[in-house]
């Protein structure tokens, strides 16, 4: 019976030696695990998910650039995981980089030298982080396309009239493919910025079809021209609405000076929608000053009265937004937005306010006093500030750098940027 006893008494009382310790050595460790992390692998250069709800962008003062960038946001890992990194896992390790990138120059305020332009000014929500995240993008973004095919994957679309802008930017991915052999990774001499020719982002890594929507923002939300009912600005983008009558920005560049525009504000358009009609009950032929119509004269220049206006009425038709908010940069009149729940194009970079004037439906019959509440210095500095962000809504032959091909990019990058897509098969 003797032989069958496991453990005797001396050999119990070195067990409790040795127990103890640990257990005081575990105690030390739960005590001190709450103030510090170092028992967690982190990395400032892992990807993080948008959770915060200031990132959705539902009025004009939208999110700042880096709004999803606020606070520490790491994932663990253990320390001892030699495990090689997936394609996928690597993506988003460069594309936390750039996070990182980007907030560092929010907060410190670095900005480098750019030959081309250096963002600078009110007219951004943070100028050094979006030529950050623009640096970025032009280093880094990639998109992956589908080929021809049926409704709704098509290529086709007008280069012309109010919805020119989809089809001149479908035709520039086109022509660049063209051009440089199309490859299905393309660069873009004049930016360098690397994409491909097709309409459906992808994150840049040929992993398993199933990941192909694991960002759930194909590119074809990104197309809406115009938010409305549905459009998520986390993940939708809004493209500027761009009248072109034969294709190019011929004789729709420039204006007069401030000085030498008589009228004080202007407006022309059919009468549609919501709006249109409350404003021209109150302003028709009503006051000289307030020159709104319903259609003009054939010997009245449309584009002549907003050369003469100092502010240009953008109010919403059928749809929210309108061609003349960029009419109005081009010539040099100031925007007055009047439209509810629309969000501007390229709000998560550009501040609207510092370059064009907000007025709310409610307070259409008080137009004329709020534009002559403003003062003749502020009313100065949103026109300069107009001509000052006009780059980013030209339309170019081919695109340049900061122009609104790329401005449409851009936004698109951010909404990559704030995606992370979890590789399922390197994680199992």
């Amino acid at each position: 019976m003797g032989e069958r006893v496991i453990c005797s008494s001396s050999s119990s009382l070195g067990l409790v030696w040795i127990i103890i310790p640990l257990i005081a050595v575990s105690g030390l460790v739960g005590l001190t695990g709450t103030r510090t992390s170092n028992w967690v692998f982190t990395s400032n250069h892992y990807p993080w998910v948008v959770k915060n709800e200031e990132s959705l962008n539902t009025s004009i003062d939208g999110p700042r650039i880096v709004a999803s960038m606020n606070g520490s946001h790491t994932l663990p890992m253990r320390a001892s995981s030699k495990r090689k990194l997936s394609k996928l896992m690597k993506l988003e390790v460069s594309l936390g980089q750039a996070r990182a990138a980007i907030k560092e120059a929010r907060i410190n305020g670095n900005q480098t030298q750019d030959p081309d332009y250096v963002p600078a000014g009110p007219m951004y929500w943070n100028a050094n982080a979006f030529q950050r995240s623009y640096l970025e993008m032009e280093k880094q973004f990639k998109v992956f396309v589908y080929e021809e095919g049926e409704h709704p994957i098509f290529h086709n679309g007008p280069c012309r009239s109010i919805y020119a802008m989809e089809g001149n930017f479908i035709y520039h991915m086109e022509i660049m493919s063209i051009l440089l052999g199309g490859n299905i990774r393309i660069g873009i001499e004049a930016s360098g910025l690397i994409i491909s020719c097709l309409l459906a982002m992808t994150g840049g890594l040929n992993f398993p079809r199933r990941f192909l929507t694991c960002t759930k923002i194909p590119f074809g939300r990104y197309a809406m021209r115009i938010p409305r009912k549905g459009f998520n600005p986390a993940k939708d983008v809004s493209f500027p609405e761009i009248l072109l009558h034969d294709g190019t920005m011929n004789h729709l560049l420039g204006g007069p000076s401030p000085s030498k525009r008589s009228v004080l504000v202007f407006f022309a358009g059919g009468v549609h929608g919501p709006i249109r009609p409350i404003l021209l009950e109150h302003w028709e032929n009503k006051d000289e000053d307030v020159q709104v119509h319903k259609y003009l004269p054939k010997s009245v220049s449309y584009y002549g009265m907003m050369r003469k206006s100092k502010y240009c009425i953008c109010a919403s038709g059928y749809e929210v937004a309108s061609p003349r908010m960029v009419e109005a940069l081009y010539m040099g009149c100031v925007p007055v937005l009047i439209k509810d729940h629309y969000v501007p194009p390229f709000s998560d970079v550009l501040n609207w306010k510092s370059f064009s004037v907000e007025v709310t439906v409610k307070d259409i019959p008080n137009l004329k006093k709020i534009l002559t509440g403003i003062s003749t210095r502020r009313y100065i500095r949103l026109h300069r500030r107009g001509l000052q962000v006009r780059r980013h809504f030209e339309v170019n032959f081919p695109p340049k750098r900061f122009d609104v091909f790329h401005m449409i990019l851009h936004s698109v990058w951010l909404r990559r940027l704030n995606v992370h897509v979890r590789d399922f098969e390197a994680a199992s």
